[in-house]
């Protein structure tokens, strides 16, 4: 009878699938796949041609640096996430997964990342990445709960994709220094809707944002100063030398976003400032001009005016400059 009551009330082990879906949650898949496109970006800045076999396994390599940094925050986070509505459901609080099971996927994921990033890429990029991860999962992270200063170093990490990206063929070009100053203007008015939109669960869960300094009325005008920024600053990439309809198509597309933001957030009363709206419409903002960047550097998508062979003699330039740059960076 003892023996039939134990294997009663011992707990069902979970299906793999269920298993392997929550490892996934671990890894933040919205916020891999925007930071790797972002990165992405950078690498197409760098001009036709950067699309090779080796480049897009070192992508690949970025990906799995950000899954890790992503699963790490998940750790570290696992018992304020238990007070927040919005993440009490995670694997971790939930206590679907064990604490020892993510933590060693953040170590495997760090691994992996870091060595695909290196030996397919470059040193350099595999140093940002290690520094974006270390400053996302080890100070980002652990500082919420001390000061509102968190929100501002979370920012560099933040930016730092497209830098990534283009390290990965060598020096960053001046697009991909624009595109991660771009990631700098929008991240200040993204952080503000949340923390309007989250106030009060991060409240519970003694987590500190902008909004502990500012205050509510105050971060609502800076939301909207944040939006008058975005709409010009859209343009930014038309001035780094690239004459690419995806990039002109791109910036008109997310200026229109943060005017529509501006427009809203002028009319709208205080409890407008809580809707998940703003949230929204600071995420949409950046995806036409990642997007744009990208295919922008697409092979066979030549600009206006220049034909084939003068587009395959700066593909052999840029080979040959970015080979360059490789062995000076590993010697």
């Amino acid at each position: 009878m003892t023996s039939q009551a134990a294997i009663i009330a011992a707990p069902a082990r979970p299906a793999p699938w269920r298993v392997a879906r929550d490892l996934l949650v671990l890894t933040k898949p919205r916020i891999t796949l925007s930071s790797t496109l972002a990165a992405a970006a950078g690498l197409a800045a760098q001009g036709p041609g950067g699309f090779r076999a080796s480049s897009l396994l070192a992508l690949a390599g970025v990906s799995l640096t950000v899954a890790a940094a992503c699963t790490f925050n998940m750790w570290l986070e696992r018992d304020t996430d238990a007070l927040m509505e919005r993440t009490s459901a995670r694997p971790l609080p939930a206590q679907r997964l064990e604490a020892r099971a993510a933590l060693g996927q953040a170590l495997l994921l760090s691994l992996a990342g870091l060595a695909m990033v290196m030996i397919a890429g470059s040193v350099a990029a595999a140093g940002l990445s290690l520094a974006a991860l270390l400053l996302y999962s080890f100070a980002y992270t652990p500082l919420k709960r001390i000061t509102p200063a968190a929100s501002l170093v979370g920012v560099i990490p933040g930016a730092m994709p497209p830098l990534i990206g283009a390290a990965l063929l060598g020096t960053p070009s001046m697009l991909a220094w624009t595109l991660s100053v771009l990631l700098v203007l929008w991240q200040i008015p993204h952080l503000m809707a949340v923390a309007l939109r989250l106030r009060d669960q991060y409240a519970v869960a003694r987590l500190h944002t902008l909004l502990d300094w500012l205050g509510e009325a105050r971060t609502r005008v800076l939301l909207r100063a944040g939006f008058a920024v975005l709409v010009p600053a859209a343009l930014l990439p038309l001035l780094a030398g690239i004459n690419h309809g995806s990039l002109w198509v791109g910036s008109a597309f997310s200026s229109l976003i943060a005017l529509c933001g501006l427009v809203r957030s002028l009319t709208d009363g205080p409890s407008g400032f809580r809707t998940r709206w703003y949230v929204l419409a600071t995420v949409l903002y950046v995806v036409p001009l990642i997007v744009g960047a990208i295919h922008a550097g697409l092979p066979g998508r030549l600009p206006p005016g220049q034909s084939e062979g003068k587009a395959a003699t700066a593909v052999d330039a840029v080979h040959r400059d970015c080979e360059t740059e490789q062995r000076v960076a590993r010697m």
